[in-house]
């Protein structure tokens, strides 16, 4: 049984042996008998060549610029000269006269005119360029022939140049051309101010209207918004003659300085491509603030005050027509307000004006708390800073103010600090407010010396202001604790260390047993009292170490 089994084992070992070398075998004839080489790489049939550094082409677009734009101008110019001189010459040895001098110069202009038209499609504005020096040259031909050559009286001088800046803002509408719209203003313009006669100032005024509406059409018509501000510098400057003539009445002069910057405030702000904030605020108080306070150095007085507040009437009604866009309707109603608050207060007295801007401040302040307006801070500071600059400068003259006056003005000034305060507390880091606690500090100190004080009592004068100080102290040191403002108490802290400095100084050395009782335990208890204010405020009414 054993030697079968071997003998089953030794013949699957055979059967297994043989397998293997039939494997063995067929690999081997597989294999070949040498090894194979890879194929070749296939190298390209031309090496790519190196590419040439070459140099940018300015040259083309700079002869281009040169021939097409600057070629065209300087031969122009070169041309006129010319015939300048060999006018000269014609008038010097009487080949012309005056009369065929002026009709070839109209001539000339008008050919350049009609070249330029019929040109006027050609590339880098060619035809205009024409155009624009005949109708440069027409104004200077209408000038020539009154004012050198005597062919004509002043009236058809002025009609002349109206005409043609008419024709030049036509032109303009049509072709959208910037230049003309200049030329039309500029030309039309300086023929409005020319003085006709000392009676025709209705006259001037009523061109100068024409030459406005007209390019304001123009500047809204094709959005040249910027080309406004222009406007309204050529109009201030041409009204210039009628704004300094004394016989005029002054309305009719401020109503023509503030009517022309309504005009070209409104202009801008329909002309504008693209609102902004700041942009137009800026441009809308510049053009009303120069227009309105040159017509204020006009009439000022109180009828200066209500010509100003008749503006910022106008620059508000204007403000509800821009009611639908949020931008210009807050730069009209900005510009309106400062107006109001800043240039109509300086008709009036000295001491009546620093009662408005002081309740401008007050306004201004409140205004910033309710609706979290931070412009109405910058308003608020500037109309305080006002109040008591004229304050002082009313306080410095020889008769001074009566008490109750300034009893009254400081009771205002109080009230303006406290509305700023009001308005900054969310804001503890803005150097503002230290402006209002001083102003504060300084109004409740001469409150308390006239309220308190007989004049020839300066030792009852000195008890007041420490009272005053000490209650001005504390009212910071508790609005300082319940808003949670250290600003505040910081404030509170140095108006107390004061008082202290004060009584140890100069109270204790003038004031009356009596006095000095009172003045000691007042300050102290307000001392202590404010210490312990501080400790509440950090939870602890009791000593933690103390042992219970």
């Amino acid at each position: 049984m054993t030697e079968e089994r071997i003998q089953s084992i030794e013949s699957r070992l055979a059967l297994l042996e043989q397998t293997v070398q039939r494997l063995v075998q067929g690999q081997t004839a597989a294999r070949p008998a040498y090894p194979v080489a890879p194929p070749p790489i296939q190298a390209s049939a031309r090496m790519p060549e190196p590419r040439a550094v070459t140099k940018p082409a300015v040259t083309a677009d700079a002869e281009y610029q040169f021939g097409a734009q600057w070629l065209p101008r300087i031969g122009a110019s070169l041309m006129v000269l010319g015939i300048a001189y060999l006018i000269a010459l014609a008038v010097n040895n009487g080949w012309i006269t005056p009369p065929m001098l002026f009709g070839g110069a109209v001539a000339l202009c008008l050919g350049f005119v009609a070249f330029g038209l019929r040109l006027r499609d050609e590339r880098e504005d060619f035809g205009q360029v024409l155009t624009g020096i005949g109708s440069c040259g027409m104004f200077a031909t209408f000038a020539g022939g009154h004012i050198y050559q005597n062919l004509y009286s002043g009236e058809m001088m002025v009609a002349s140049f109206v005409l043609w800046s008419l024709a030049n803002l036509g032109f303009a509408m049509w072709r959208k051309s910037r230049s003309f719209l200049t030329i039309g203003i500029i030309g039309g313009l300086l023929g409005s101010a020319m003085p006709i006669s000392k009676d025709a100032y209705t006259l001037s005024l009523g061109l100068h209207t024409v030459i406005l509406l007209v390019s304001s059409i123009v500047i809204v018509k094709h959005r040249f918004g910027p080309l406004a501000i222009g406007l309204w510098l050529a109009s201030m400057l041409a009204l210039a003659p009628v704004a300094i003539a004394s016989e005029v009445d002054w309305m009719v002069r401020v109503a023509a300085l503030e009517v022309s910057g309504l005009v070209c405030l409104a202009t801008y702000l329909l002309g504008r491509s693209k609102p902004d904030q700041s942009t137009d605020t800026l441009i809308s108080v510049a053009l009303m603030g120069i227009s309105t306070g040159a017509a204020f150095g006009i009439q000022y007085g109180l009828d200066g005050t209500a010509h100003v507040l008749l503006a910022s009437l106008a620059i508000f009604l204007m403000a509800g027509a821009f009611w639908r866009e949020q931008v210009a309707r807050e730069a009209l109603l900005w510009t309106g307000t400062l107006l109001a608050c800043f240039l109509a207060p300086m008709g009036l007295k000295q001491i009546e004006a620093a009662f408005l801007y002081g309740v401008v401040a007050i306004a201004a302040g409140l205004a910033s708390n309710a609706f979290r307006r931070k412009e109405a801070l910058i308003v608020s500071a500037i109309g305080l800073s006002m109040s008591v600059v004229l304050y002082l400068a009313d306080l410095s003259r020889l008769k001074g103010l009566s008490a109750e006056i300034e009893a009254m003005y400081l009771c205002v000034a109080l009230v303006g600090a406290v509305s700023m305060a009001i308005g900054l507390k969310r804001d503890e880091d803005d150097p503002r407010l230290l402006l209002a606690f001083l102003i504060g500090w300084a109004a409740t100190t001469r409150l308390s010396t006239i309220l308190m004080a007989m004049p020839s009592d300066l030792r009852l004068a000195s008890f007041s202001a420490t009272i005053a100080w000490l209650i001005y102290g504390v009212a910071l040191l508790v609005v300082g604790f319940v808003a949670k403002l250290k600003n505040y108490r910081y404030a509170a802290l140095a108006v107390l260390i004061s008082a202290v400095g004060k009584v140890v100084l100069i109270d204790l050395a003038t004031s009356t047993p009596a006095l000095r009782v009172a003045v000691l335990i007042g300050l102290g208890a307000v001392l202590v009292g404010g210490g312990y204010a501080y400790i509440r405020s950090k939870g602890l009414t009791t000593n933690p170490n103390r042992p219970a």
